[in-house]
């Protein structure tokens, strides 16, 4: 008997532990969000009754429940739809998961322009040599032409591989926050116009479920079963609660700051991979017109993209050695080999 009490106590006790800490791991959290969406008077919180009981609805609509008298099961009262709410399980795991994927582009980014870092490098120090410069980046020999063109090809990769990757991001969680987060910035932007006291107030006088409770609900029904034996007694029970995710409200503020961090993401690479077009193409008509001048008054012979893309960084980064290495270009040098063969 005594130990029969001492179990229930422990029950009691990690019933008020989890309540304390309202952290429900390990459990199925669960709400009825499809039925109750639409029965704004009849829920305590976002896709909770106000009555436990009530987990199904009559053909009228009517809320019901599901379990008779004296155990049996209520044949006119048809089960509501679940919802489990599992994302507190995995989701620090999914946002590291995101990290490496925007990591991605970022190292093809750095591996197709090493020689543009290490151009730079050069024109850093103090005194660039412009015969150096030219048997570096200007050698047909060590860079021919078609290695040249399949670095920029590879540069137009890595700005579409950008856009992708935050197709992948906005999709991805879309798919995982019940299709509620391609919208979830747009729909922030109109809840943050009503009056505030209606935004948080979490007892039933609010029309509709917040954005953020529709991507990832703070409350949920979490169910557990009490099970002891000692040597009279056998007790098998269980147990329905209602569960606070309080994780889920800081989720919210995380998934606020991405979806904005992905629009301008998607906005910043596809004005990136234009101007990176605009650029080439530019450079491929200055490249293909014949005799040039330059802003020297001076005749640059036929570059490639890669090579017109050296030079505008010579230009910007060191006018001085920009002069030099067009001299050279322009009127060769035996110690520079320009041309493939």
């Amino acid at each position: 008997m005594q130990l029969n009490v001492l179990s229930q106590l422990l029950v009691v006790w990690e019933t008020m532990i989890n309540s304390l800490y309202r952290k429900p791991v390990g459990y199925k959290v669960y709400i009825y969000p499809k039925t109750l969406l639409i029965k704004k008077n009849e829920v305590a919180y976002f896709g909770i009754p106000k009555d436990m009981d009530l987990d199904g609805t009559l053909q009228s609509g009517e809320l019901c429940s599901t379990a008779g008298k004296l155990g049996t099961k209520n044949e006119k009262c048809m089960p509501m739809e679940k919802r489990f709410i599992l994302q507190y399980q995995w989701m620090p795991f999914l946002i590291g998961a995101l990290s490496a994927l925007y990591y991605i582009p970022y190292l093809l980014h750095g591996a197709v322009n090493r020689d543009i870092k290490s151009l730079l490098e050069v024109l850093r120090s103090d005194k660039p040599d412009a015969v150096k410069v030219c048997q570096t980046y200007f050698n047909r020999r060590a860079n021919p032409y078609k290695k040249m063109f399949l670095r920029s090809l590879l540069n137009i990769i890595v700005k579409i591989l950008y856009i992708v990757v935050n197709f992948i991001t906005l999709f991805g969680l879309n798919n995982v926050l019940f299709n509620k987060f391609n919208s979830y910035g747009q729909s922030l932007i109109k809840w943050s116009t009503q009056y505030s006291s209606k935004d948080y107030d979490y007892m039933g006088t609010v029309n509709d479920p917040t954005p953020g409770n529709l991507i990832l609900p703070p409350f949920g029904y979490c169910e557990l079963y009490e099970s002891s034996k000692d040597i009279k007694h056998s007790t098998a029970n269980s147990h329905k609660f209602i569960c606070e995710l309080s994780q889920n409200i800081l989720y919210q503020y995380c998934f606020m700051i991405l979806w904005f961090s992905i629009v301008l993401g998607i906005i910043v690479s596809f004005v990136g991979l234009l101007i990176l077009l605009v650029r080439y193409v530019t450079g491929m008509f200055k490249t293909q017109t014949t005799r040039e001048r330059n802003m020297f008054g001076e005749i640059i012979k036929s570059l490639s993209i890669r090579e017109a893309e050296y030079m505008d960084i010579i230009l910007k980064k060191r006018p001085d050695v920009y002069k030099e290495v067009n001299n050279l270009l322009m009127n060769g040098d035996d110690s520079i080999s320009l041309n493939e063969k």
